[in-house]
This record gives C-alpha cells, structure tokens and sequence, in this order.
C-alpha cells in the first residue's frame, strides 16, 4: 500500500534511523505490513517478502516483527514464511528478524528460523534444533 502519512509502529522508523546514521549512503526501502489498523495476516507479509527480494533486490531485509506461534499456529503458513526466508538466504540476502518482546516466554517467529537468518533480541534466544534445521553455536 502507499504510504499515507500514517505508519503502524515507530519501531521501523527507529531501525531505519539507526541504519541511515550509521550507512547514510543506503538505499533504504519501507514496506509497512500491519497497516493503520496495526495488524497483518502471512499472505501479506509473504507478498512484502517477494516484493523484497524481487522488485527491490534487496541485500539485508529487516523483519521487526516479533510474531507469536499463537499468531502462527497454521504449520502451513510457518512453513511458507520458512521457505521464502530460506531462499532469501540462498540469493545471498541477509535476513534479520526481531525477536517478540515476551520471548523467552513464547516462541517468536520468524526469528525462530536461525539459521538461515540472524535473529536479535533484548534477551536470551534460544534455538530449538528442528530436524530439518540445524542450531549452530559460536
């Protein structure tokens, strides 16, 4: 959607703050997934995603998201948000997700999906290892 003057969270505001002070020479592109009514479903943010990494070719895709597994309880959307993830990561794009606020007290997508993207947080992360993922420490 065009921007309307009307972003859902500041947090986005506030990363692409601290990128532009810190690589002002960036090209940096915005796609706001929750919308003025501040929320969102996985066809949206898997539409923002192909956006991404087709239209805008980008080469570090921030995702601010935090979403809990209750949000995300359908296995299929999981596995979807896990593929595109995946093949952002075989182009050769870094992808960064947040983890939810809450964490560790639930699991947060899709931060949870290291590898195949760096996950941040305020806190401790900890990765389940999944039989088709592998957990790495360093």
């Amino acid at each position: 959607m065009p921007y309307e003057g009307h972003q859902s969270s500041p947090h986005g505001t506030t990363v692409a703050d601290i990128i532009l002070t810190l690589a002002p020479r960036v090209q940096l592109f915005s796609a706001d997934v929750f919308g003025p009514a501040a929320n969102s479903d996985i066809e949206t943010l898997l539409r923002a995603l192909r956006h991404a990494m087709d239209v805008w070719d980008c080469k570090v895709i921030n995702l601010s998201l935090g979403v809990t597994e209750e949000a995300l309880q359908v296995l299929q959307h999981r596995r979807q948000l896990y593929k595109i993830i995946e093949e952002a990561y075989f182009r050769g794009m870094i992808v960064v997700a947040a983890g939810h606020n809450d964490h560790p007290l639930v699991r947060s997508y899709p931060a949870l999906f290291a590898p195949p993207l760096l996950s941040v947080n305020k806190g401790l992360l900890t990765i389940p290892c999944h039989s088709n993922m592998r957990s790495t420490s360093t």
